[in-house]
């Protein structure tokens, strides 16, 4: 298709279907609902606890989540998997110190392993036996490289139950308490956001002294929580570099909507490029290298239809062919140019005739391809060429092609 379409026309349209195609697969995948059965659960509650600390040169923080899930179904869950993302960017954050228990401080079996996006999975729970109904985990561990340089001041800035869970959740409540020694360097700027990946909702945040409360309710599958607070320039020295700012949904949307503005408007300005040459008096005469000839030169464009129209053009303009019509003569004033119609092209194609006179000081490159199409010397139609001849030309320019090296 691509070789019939021209190229500037072309590859904006491909870059719009690479654009749209992945858009629209995650979109599909981000919105489908849990379809097994063991993901039929609810999370009640998430209540996270944060503890902002220096270390070394640094920022730590201390979590602990308690996480309420609501099991309905017997004999078909053993636990649940928590999705830990273990870099901010580029950068590792230093995930450590996993310890899972219930709320009276008994240990829960679980297992850790690393997936090919660098995230942690925990996958808490016995694989000897099912839990059913209302069941309470307390998951603690420690984030040890926790302040990000966020441009010309420093923040924490915390995903609290992540976009990996496929269960909604009822409530979801964080609170971040700032040691003393950090305090000092708050800048009374903090944020709360809810909704999936990307989302500018707000949320409420509470400041109390150097704790800070938010909550969010009723958050549907694969929806987060995330909570910032901004800190002083320089108060700590080893900060996390932020990454570049997602441009979001609507910003990754707006990309392909550019490349559909950009295709309409090279179509306009083909289509008005081609009304003007249509409606000028004065044809053009452009002519191609001397060492390659028009029919192989259309091949190399990209334009192999109009090869031949372009090798009997140029052998009429070097004398070697003659083009004459048994038409009426319909006098000589200037006429409006435009598109013919199919019967147009056909009743003028039988009028024309074409006849070599000058076979020898044709280029021997072309020299059989110009017989099998125009003849050997008679006057034909330029209407009445058989196919097996355009086929035999067909086939002695492919091999042209190939010798000559453009294919």
């Amino acid at each position: 298709m691509f070789t019939r379409m021209s190229r500037w026309i072309a590859y904006p349209l491909g870059w719009l279907l690479l654009m749209v195609t992945p858009m629209l697969i995650d979109g599909v995948r981000g919105s489908a609902g849990p379809v097994s059965s063991v993901n039929q659960f609810t999370i009640r509650s998430f209540d996270a606890q944060y503890e902002a600390r220096r270390s070394g040169p640094g920022l730590a923080i201390d979590v602990t989540e308690r996480i309420t899930a609501d099991f309905p179904r017997r004999n078909t869950n053993r636990g649940i998997e928590r999705r830990l993302d273990a870099r901010y960017g580029d950068t590792d954050i230093r995930l450590s110190g996993f310890r899972i228990t219930d709320p009276t401080g008994k240990r829960i079996p679980f297992t850790r392993r690393t997936e090919s996006d660098g995230d942690i999975v925990l996958r808490i729970g016995s694989a000897s036996s099912y839990v059913f109904g209302r069941v309470d985990y307390v998951i603690s561990y420690t984030i040890g490289h926790a302040m990000v340089q966020a441009g010309d001041r420093q923040e924490i800035y915390l995903d609290v139950n992540g976009t990996g869970w496929q269960q909604p959740f009822d409530r979801v409540r964080a609170t971040l308490r700032v040691a003393p020694a950090l305090a000092g360097h708050l800048l009374g700027e903090q944020a709360c956001y809810r909704g999936p990946a990307g989302s500018t909702t707000r949320c409420a945040i509470a400041r109390d002294g150097s704790a800070f409360t938010t909550e969010a309710v009723t958050l549907a599958p694969r929806e987060n929580m995330t909570i910032a607070v901004g800190f002083a320039p320089g108060t700590v020295a080893d900060a996390v570099r932020g990454p570049m700012r997602s441009l979001g949904w609507w910003g990754a949307a707006g990309m392909p909507a550019a490349a559909a503005v950009l295709l309409a408007l090279a179509l306009i300005v083909r289509r008005q490029r081609l009304r003007g040459l249509l409606l000028r008096d004065d044809v053009p005469i452009r002519y191609a290298p001397p060492d390659v000839q028009p029919i192989l030169a259309a091949d190399f464009l990209g334009l192999p239809e109009r090869g031949a129209a372009a090798q009997l053009t140029q052998l009429v303009l070097d004398g070697h062919a003659t083009l004459t019509s048994e038409a009426a003569a319909i006098g000589t004033a200037p006429r409006p140019r435009g598109r013919l119609s199919r019967g147009d092209r056909d009743a003028v194609r039988a009028d024309l005739r074409v006849q070599l006179i000058d076979r020898d000081g044709i280029d021997r490159s072309v020299a059989a391809i110009c017989r099998s199409l125009f003849g050997d010397g008679r006057s034909i139609p330029l209407g009445g060429i058989l196919g097996s001849d355009i086929a035999e030309a067909s086939r002695q320019r492919q091999r042209l092609l190939l010798n000559s090296g453009l294919r």
